[in-house]
């Protein structure tokens, strides 16, 4: 049995449905239940879990050989900094335990500036935003526990998120979601500067294929992610073509989005980490590639799948108003 800790999210969803190919039971474990894979031959198992309850992470994980840490902690700097080091504690001390693999997902935020342009495994870390140095110390803690031998761990890591129906995606939220409503496209940063981003089913996938590697452990890999990384107004220009829509594209001036994150919640918590959007930011993944022999979705098929997706459920959405509607 392996099991997920933070199931349910943009990676732990796609994460149970690969597992399925390395296991017959997988347990899932959040706080709230979630819709459940459905795989001839594995049987998914529900448990409700707080990861900042020792004794839950415990029951946990108990019984299980590979636990994968991927929850989704609200996007707060000050949640981060109260919830990361006290979740990351549990977690060791209950694989210490039961002598478990761990597998860690984790993002670019802890690297330094100075590698946004061509980050690999091997770049420094120095982590420029508060968001970076919980990450920082959270690694730190990981590996700590692993070169004393109480864990086994390996980390994947990954650029940011896109694909079908992830909600807190940037690609998602300012482009995709924006075009498939007949609005203009956003963009918080250079337009022009190139971006890589990740395609969930291939973290999934390939999250779940390091968690069953031996060779993975004792290091941290990144996963596959399409090279040749498109613009802002690339990903604009795309996007409305798949639509046959209009190519609109709104880009906020810092000022002014320094200014409306003053009183926006959501968007300061994005300044806060802005140095991402203002460069050119490629992430190399061939180390991983050559290593496994697995390559990323081209972010052509990738667009593809998350426009469709998208339509889909707009256009359910639209199905149950007028239900709703006629039945009124």
């Amino acid at each position: 049995m392996q099991v997920i800790l933070g199931s349910g999210g943009a990676i732990g969803t796609p994460l149970a449905t690969a597992l399925a190919q390395y296991t017959d039971q997988v347990r899932l474990c959040s706080r709230s239940p979630h819709a459940m894979p459905q795989v001839a031959g594995t049987t998914y198992t529900h448990v409700p879990t707080d990861l900042l309850d020792a004794a839950a992470v415990l029951r946990a994980v108990e019984g299980t050989e590979v636990a994968y840490i991927c929850p989704g902690l609200p996007y707060e700097t000050k949640v981060w900094q109260r919830d990361w080091p006290l979740l990351i504690d549990n977690v060791i001390a209950a694989c210490t335990k039961t002598g478990m693999r761990v597998a860690f997902f984790d993002n670019v935020y802890a690297y330094a500036k100075t590698a946004y342009a061509h980050m690999t495994e091997a770049s420094p870390m120095e982590p420029p935003s508060q968001k970076g140095k919980v990450r920082k110390a959270v690694l730190d803690k990981l590996w700590a526990a692993n070169n004393a031998g109480d864990i086994q761990l390996t980390v994947a890591r990954a650029a940011d998120f896109y694909g079908p129906g992830v909600k807190a995606g940037y690609v998602n939220l300012v482009i995709i979601d924006k075009l498939v409503a007949g609005s203009a496209a956003q963009w918080l940063g250079d337009p022009d500067a190139v971006h890589s981003f990740t395609y969930t089913p291939d973290a999934g996938r390939d999250f779940a294929l390091l968690g069953n590697a031996g060779e993975a452990y004792g290091k941290s890999w990144h996963l596959p992610t399409a090279p040749n990384p498109w613009t802002g107004r690339q990903w604009t220009t795309r996007t409305a073509k798949l639509l046959g829509a209009k190519d609109k594209l709104s880009v906020l001036p810092q000022w002014l989005f320094w200014l409306i994150g003053r009183f926006n919640g959501q968007l300061g918590e994005i300044y806060e980490v802005r140095d991402q959007q203002l460069v050119p930011y490629v992430f190399d993944s061939s180390r991983f590639e050559r290593a496994f022999g697995v390559e990323a979705t081209s972010y052509e098929a990738g667009l593809a799948a998350s426009v469709a997706y998208a339509q889909a459920q707009v256009k359910d959405s639209k199905a149950r108003r007028r239900v709703v509607t006629a039945a009124a």
